[in-house]
């Protein structure tokens, strides 16, 4: 049955048509695919259909066809007749969800949104408790609860995190419970804004396919359409605005070519060094004990970045490649590691063991990490700004800034536009790639990239690879980048393979590399 109808749709934001005459529907148990290129409107189709506030249609309905019950303010999905709390039967109602106030905030609470890069969770409560939290808010038997709750955490592969804080997960481990949160809600509608963000390719498809075994109905947007293969019904291309549906997408079909120029590194010097490198993190046995038990992020690492090199980690999300990175930047979390962090910059030569090293590397390093952002209250021009080197006049800020965002396949006029706006007035694309702009800016020795094409399209993605291979050529940068990207993945020198916390290949070879972790994940699932 019908659950949903765009009939003409337009949203206007900042006196600017960002969707214009949207025309589609949605039935029950249909799952949606809904991708474009960055800035292309998918984030704000999802706020649209939720009924966010300021996301309000300046033209055209949002209808829902739902079962609505005036005793409970209970919304249901037209095919379930009888209230689920109360038992009596419920009224067949077909309304524009802006029409009535109490049934607009009915449907709002019963459709569920993950927000792109923004994990909501009850940080301090353990993965079980966030899950079990969901099912009471749905008001599911409380009889069967534990049993749901197992059956959940199974489902997203997070069994052993049960009884972490969530504070305490890696972001892709987060953003598996996020949707285990979603589905454990039972919502009328749930819809995810790219919910691939941090994981790797084997750990997004499982989702994916646990999302389709739970038989809801779904919307989700990624900018990689690969992730729709075999799961989403029908797609929705968002282009200017605009909606063009397919019953399949071919993953090049917006992506235009961009030609990779390869540069061979000279054999430099080891720029950064770690050796025998541990870290364990402290977990509380539960939120109510003061024991804990000690949890491994990584273990007796080695490894060497050579000046002028592009160095690849890869492994599934937890596995400890941001834990690496975070190490070398010398993060509050991991500076009581062990072993050695030894750095050769152009200040000398010295190791990570106080924080006057710290502070000493951090004038040669630029660190984009997972949770990064840009300042809300600042302009994307002023975030910019301060990322210019200290040794350079701030009167330059504007063609520096310039030069690397037109690189990234921005027109000039685009740039002087994002200039002036907010971060919440852009795509989380744009942000990204303003965060790596600002990474650059600040002319660093190595720059330390976690996830990089996380919120990117394909063709966006691509430039980066290229900027990457640009920046190395001209300023004999050096990058270490964790990513399960293997297409970013395929301008490194070197790729570090890790799992659960330890090396398990170290070379050259992209496609052996890959191999191994396929068969290591393939026994571990």
């Amino acid at each position: 049955m019908q659950l949903l109808k765009l009939k003409n749709v337009s949203l206007v934001l900042n006196e600017t048509e960002l969707l214009s005459c949207l025309n589609f529907e949605i039935n029950e148990q249909d799952i949606i695919g809904i991708t474009g290129r960055r800035g292309a409107g998918k984030s704000l189709l999802l706020h649209l259909i939720k009924g966010v506030e300021g996301y309000e249609p300046v033209a055209g309905e949002i209808r829902y066809h739902i079962r609505f019950c005036e005793r409970c303010k209970r919304v249901e999905l037209p095919s379930k007749p009888t209230c689920p709390i109360c038992h009596s039967q419920m009224e067949l109602l077909d309304i524009d969800l802006h029409a009535d106030k109490q049934i607009h905030d009915a449907i709002k609470r019963r459709v569920g949104l993950m927000f792109q890069k923004t994990q909501a969770l009850f940080s301090f409560r353990t993965v079980e408790e966030n899950i079990l939290e969901a099912l009471r808010t749905a008001k599911f038997p409380y009889e069967m609860r534990d049993e749901r709750t197992r059956e959940i955490i199974e489902m997203m592969n997070i069994t052993h995190r049960r009884e972490f804080a969530c504070m305490d997960l890696s972001c892709g481990e987060k953003q598996r419970v996020i949707v285990g949160r979603l589905i454990a809600l039972d919502p009328l509608l749930m819809l995810l804004d790219s919910p691939e963000s941090f994981l790797d390719p084997l750990t997004t498809s499982m989702i994916c396919s646990a999302i389709r075994a739970a038989g809801l109905t779904v919307m989700m947007s990624s900018s990689r359409p690969q992730i729709f293969e075999g799961i989403a019904d029908r797609i929705l291309f968002l282009d200017k605005g605009k909606i063009e549906q397919f019953d399949r997408v071919d993953p090049e079909m917006f992506v235009q070519s961009t030609q990779l120029t390869p540069t061979q590194r000279s054999e430099g010097a080891p720029l950064i060094r770690l050796k025998g490198v541990c870290k364990y993190y402290a977990m509380p046995v539960n939120l109510y004990s003061k024991e804990a038990t000690h949890v491994r992020a990584v273990d007796d690492l080695d490894i060497t970045i050579q000046r002028g090199e592009i160095h690849g980690l890869v492994g599934v999300s937890g596995s400890g490649k941001s834990t690496i990175l975070k190490i070398i930047w010398g993060d509050e979390k991991t500076k009581d590691f062990r072993g050695n962090c030894e750095f050769t910059f152009t200040d000398g030569r010295y190791r990570l063991d106080s924080l006057e090293a710290i502070a000493r590397a951090r004038t040669h390093i630029s660190y984009l990490g997972q949770d990064s952002c840009l300042i809300p209250s600042r302009t994307i021009f002023d975030n910019l700004k301060s990322f210019i080197a200290e040794d350079k006049l701030r009167e330059a800020a504007i063609d520096n800034a310039m030069e690397v965002l037109l690189r990234f396949g921005f027109s000039e006029e685009e740039v002087l536009s994002l200039y002036d706006r907010l971060p919440s007035e852009i795509s989380a694309g744009e942000a990204q790639l303003i965060l790596i702009s600002m990474a650059i800016l600040r002319d660093p020795e190595v720059i330390l990239l976690d996830d990089p094409t996380s919120a990117l399209d394909a063709q966006s993605a691509a430039k980066l690879a290229d900027v990457i291979l640009q920046i190395r050529a001209t300023c004999g940068t050096s990058f270490l980048i964790a990513s399960n990207d293997t297409d970013l993945l395929t301008i490194c020198d070197h790729i570090d393979l890790i799992q659960e916390g330890r090396m398990a290949y170290c070379g050259t070879s992209l496609n052996e590399c890959l191999k191994i972790m396929d068969i290591n994940n393939s026994q571990s699932l």
